[in-house]
């Protein structure tokens, strides 16, 4: 139902209440009393089957029949009382629906917005604001014809005060919705200092980004192609962060059956990338910088391997819906339905893509934002709700629970504090399909970098940054570890968000609030890794899930078994990854005497646990490396070598920092990890410095993606 026809359905609830006070003087009761009934038996009768008659009308059905039995009886209402019982009636619907938690405005509104609305506190507070305003006018009213010494008024001034009331009915959730949503957009700027104007900056640089992982990647690309002066400053050799590889050629020797040498390609951690379906936005990312053709995308597929059975998942949801119904067929309608409810959660999630310059976020227009729930009812009930809560809602098996939560671990091992938002683009890799970049995950970092350079930007690699420069308040540029320091009008943190505030800002440049909760913030998980080149092909789909009979799982990725360009034929390149909590995880130290031994210890039992999954596994390596928790420290400038940035439930910073014109972007914003989630960040940073304006790329293929 419009807007308008609501409007309309509220004033038509009152029609009889008012008919039969104006009609009774003029044409007697019974007559008043049969239009009065006439007029609420109308929605009444057009409600009843949907079972959703509304208070105010079927109370008005009752009052009036009864009215109109009783004055064919012969009963007359006593002369001047006849608005005084009308008033004292309707003040008491609208104090008695308030009274039992069912303000009767509120069964309006729901003609006008989406069912998950209704439950939100907001919807609910609203709406007993305007019964509670609609319960004073009636009292009001009453008091004021009732006749009581001094109390009298003009029957005008109660028209004056029930016509007022109709259109604050009308006008008042919108405007109170609006203020809210307009305070909902400004808590997203948290810091909301005015952006510099990199057109107009004199500096050498118009920003500096600190780290090459994706993040940064995204950001400086997006801003170098919109014409601005962009350096990267990169501690490793090599740019890409998490999205990076390296080669091992090994020898005839080493692979007999090859009988050659022969290259392996291991990536460092990413072998899964989601946000590449038409609305995703890794595509819009390579679409705005014109290289959408640039990588060739190779659809990965999953595997579970439990206690019970194992089963390849497929694409799709059908597909998947079939596969997880065959390990728990007791929970087969309640999958089904999960899966259905999370594809249109995912759909709505990318459905403002449109306006939004391709990254899936709400829009900041009041208007559309208001308008939002009713344009994604689904996502708006759940992207805030915990994704446990929404699996319990839909399965009751803890078994079956735990298996359609096995993607948790792509960016948390605490799958428990995640929400349905965080989890709906990693859901949906299984309903639109996750993919790999053929040649390894260093494709799109490097074709990243190289647009970066195209447009007139600078990569630096193997030039760790000591220090983010702070004059006034004011980030200013950074200082090189040998000395050097390089001016900008805007400085870009793209590495551990918690290191990049505390030790290269320093405490002195922020609020002591944020310097206390940063310093007590948990990193999030490491993990443990064993890379392995193996002189045979695995069985299934390149992307297995391994759980085991005591609750532990790990991952097994054989991208070669998707993109055999990156091991030799016949051959294959295997990783291996479990998850390490936090407390396990600062354990590692690459100084102890034994952690060399530590380490090959671990991988020899994880490779036994493999074996499961592939038999005879380790009579088949032909190479083997470990990386631990210190590993992932060393590499990724990592706080106990977290590979997710900082702990769920603790802070993560917002994109702004308390410096002006510094900026943040990766795992450890408020966004969370995952090379979607990082790209996004790092466009929103790249959207706050002007990227988009003046130019809406890709909007029309956006727009029909949408």
């Amino acid at each position: 139902m419009s807007k308008r026809l609501t409007s309309l359905r509220i004033v038509f609830g009152f029609l009889p209440w008012i008919a039969d006070g104006v009609l009774g003087p003029r044409i007697g009761p019974a007559p008043a009393a049969a239009v009065a009934l006439a007029l609420a038996a109308l929605p009444v009768g057009f409600d009843l089957p949907r079972g959703r008659v509304k208070l105010l009308e079927g109370a008005a059905a009752l009052w009036f029949a009864a009215l109109l039995i009783a004055s064919l009886g012969g009963w007359r209402m006593p002369e001047g009382l006849g608005f005084v019982v009308v008033l004292g009636a309707l003040s008491a619907i609208a104090w008695g629906s308030l009274l039992i938690g069912r303000p009767f405005t509120e069964q309006y509104a729901r003609e006008d917005w989406p069912e998950p609305l209704w439950t939100d506190p907001r919807f609910r507070s609203v709406n007993r604001l305007i019964t509670g305003l609609w319960g004073a006018v009636f009292s009001l009213s009453l008091i004021l014809l009732s006749g009581f010494p001094g109390a009298a008024w003009p029957f005008f001034v109660v028209v004056t005060l029930k016509v007022a009331a109709v259109l604050a009915s009308i006008r008042l959730p919108k405007f109170l919705a609006r203020r809210a949503i307009e305070k909902r957009i400004a808590e997203q700027n948290p810091l909301p200092w005015p952006l510099p104007d990199l057109s107009a900056t004199t500096a050498p640089w118009d920003a500096a980004v600190v780290g090459a992982g994706i993040g940064g990647l995204s950001a400086a690309a997006l801003l170098a192609k919109a014409g601005h002066r962009v350096l990267v400053c990169e501690a490793h050799d090599r740019p890409g962060g998490y999205c990076s590889q390296w080669t091992r050629t090994l020898g005839p020797r080493t692979l007999p059956k090859l009988g050659t040498k022969g290259s392996f390609v291991f990536d460092a951690g990413v072998h899964d990338i989601s946000g590449l379906h038409e609305a995703g936005a890794i595509r819009a990312l390579l679409r705005h910088l014109d290289v959408e053709d640039r990588i060739t995308w190779l659809p990965m597929e999953h595997e579970l391997i439990l206690p019970t059975g194992r089963v390849s998942l497929g694409h799709g949801r059908d597909a998947v819906t079939a596969a997880l119904s065959r390990l728990h067929p007791e929970s087969a309608e309640g999958i089904a339905a999960f899966f259905a409810e999370m594809e249109k959660v995912f759909h709505d999630l990318y459905g403002e893509v449109a306006n939004t310059n391709g990254i899936p976020r709400a829009p900041r227009d009041p208007d559309l934002m208001l308008d939002w729930p009713r344009r994604h009812p689904t996502a708006f009930r759940w992207i805030e709700q915990p994704f446990a809560q929404m699996l319990a809602h839909f399965v009751a098996d803890p078994a079956a629970r735990a298996t359609l939560g096995f993607l948790t671990g792509y960016i948390s091992d605490k799958g428990e504090g995640l929400t349905v938002g965080r989890m709906a683009p990693i859901i949906g890799m299984l309903l639109v399909g996750g993919h790999y970049p053929k040649g390894g995950s260093q494709k799109l970092a490097d074709l990243l970098v190289e647009m970066i350079e195209t447009h007139g930007g600078e990569v630096r690699l193997s030039t760790p940054v000591e220090r983010i420069l702070v004059e006034g308040g004011v980030a200013a540029g950074i200082r090189l570890r040998d000395g050097r320091e390089e001016r900008a009008a805007a400085v870009i943190g793209a590495g551990d968000a918690k290191a990049m505030l505390l030790d290269l800002v320093g405490a002195g440049h922020l609020p002591a609030a944020q310097v206390e909760a940063l310093a007590e913030a948990e990193p999030a998980c490491s993990g443990f890794m064993v890379t392995l080149a193996v002189d045979l092909l695995p069985e299934g789909p390149p992307l297995k899930h391994v759980r085991e009979a005591d609750g532990r799982g790990f991952a097994i990725m054989i991208p070669s078994l998707a993109d055999p360009s990156i091991a030799p034929p016949g051959h294959a390149a295997v990783t291996l990854l479990e998850l390490v909590p936090t407390a396990e995880a600062a354990g590692w130290d690459r100084e102890d005497a034994v952690y060399a031994e530590a380490k090959r210890a671990r991988g020899d039992t994880l490779i036994a646990r493999a074996e499961r999954a592939i038999p005879g596994l380790s009579g088949h390596i032909r190479y083997r490396q470990e990386g631990s928790p210190a590993t992932f420290a060393r590499y990724g400038l990592a706080t106990a070598g977290a590979i997710y940035g900082l702990a769920l439930g603790g802070p993560r910073p917002h994109r702004r920092t308390p410096v002006r014109n510094l900026f943040l972007c990766g795992a450890g914003t408020d966004l969370g990890a995952g090379v979607e989630a990082v790209a996004i960040s790092g466009m929103l940073v790249a959207e706050d410095l002007g990227a988009f304006n003046g130019r809406r790329t890709a909007t029309a293929t956006l727009a029909r993606a949408a």
